[in-house]
């Protein structure tokens, strides 16, 4: 990857990097609201992944930064979630840069922001790296009281079922090329990503062939993950499992309903017109810079 180069920084005494047991509950009170952790378990195992980090302020606990590794064993870490002011923030990135050099990071990314919140980030050399679509969906009428039950000859839905998380991810490795399928951690995570979430999967005989998962927040829905066999592709399940979720969605309150997909990925966004989502044109990036070269 092409992207912005690492540089020395002096170190901001008042940046901390969360240590001990203490400082943890401490400062889940501030990081729960982000919804990256399903509980204070989750919080705590993210600490044990071998580059998981909370970076914050010493006179101000409510500004901090996560850093975590985007999959497990590689050397690509993610600034999952930042909250501060314009200043502190730079200060927390700063330091961010250093721990991820200190963990062997070969390159920093971000979530998906527009230029306008990636402010600090391009200051502090992060540049565009990977295109992202948004897709809204607003909810007129209120929905059906039954669920949409159409699915290709020979497939069932259910929830999912707590062995299945191995199934889903490798089902995952096959739908999605090596950036973008997930590790386990990251999956759980987005399973949880909402106040209120759903995960659905569809079998074929003891074989996992497709899975959905979407969550709604204070009224708005988020599509978060859709995945399909590629043996199984072009049947119809993707719109089957979407329009479920939609379905869950809009019973649960949303009344605007988000997607997104990579850019390049033209297949996505078909299905996602068809389903009655609209571009919104607003832009997204992943931003990522290099950390250490090795």
């Amino acid at each position: 990857m092409t992207i912005g180069q690492a540089h020395a920084a002096a170190p901001d005494p008042d940046v901390k990097i969360v240590a001990s047991r203490r400082e943890r509950s401490i400062l889940w009170r501030e990081v729960k609201s982000a919804n990256l952790f399903a509980g204070p378990p989750s919080f705590q195992e993210f600490f044990a992944l071998g580059g998981g980090s909370v970076i914050y302020l010493g006179s101000d606990p409510s500004s901090w930064l996560i850093l975590g590794r985007w999959k497990e064993g590689g050397r690509v870490g993610i600034i999952w979630a930042i909250r501060a002011g314009e200043e502190e923030s730079s200060a927390l990135l700063r330091t961010a840069v250093d721990r991820g050099a200190d963990l062997d990071f070969s390159s920093l990314i971000t979530r998906p922001l527009s230029f306008t919140q990636a402010t600090a980030y391009l200051a502090a050399g992060f540049e565009p790296f990977r295109e992202i679509t948004i897709f809204e969906m607003r909810v007129g009428t209120p929905p059906p009281e039954k669920p949409p039950r159409v699915l290709p000859l020979g497939v069932k839905p259910r929830g999912l079922r707590p062995g299945d998380m191995g199934k889903v991810l490798a089902l995952d490795s096959r739908c999605f090329d090596d950036f973008w399928s997930l590790d386990r951690y990251t999956l759980a995570g987005i399973a949880h990503a909402a106040d209120i979430n759903t995960f659905r999967v569809a079998t074929a005989g003891a074989m996992l062939v497709g899975y959905a998962i979407a969550g709604v927040t204070a009224g708005r829905g988020y599509l978060q993950r859709l995945g399909v066999d590629p043996a199984y592709q072009g049947r119809g399940l993707g719109k089957a499992l979407a329009a479920w979720t939609l379905w869950w969605m809009s019973r649960n309150g949303a009344s605007l309903i988000t997607v997104n997909t990579q850019t390049d990925n033209e297949p996505a966004s078909r299905l996602y017109r068809r389903l009655g989502f609209r571009q919104t044109g607003v832009e997204r990036f992943l931003f990522a810079r290099e950390v250490s070269v090795t």
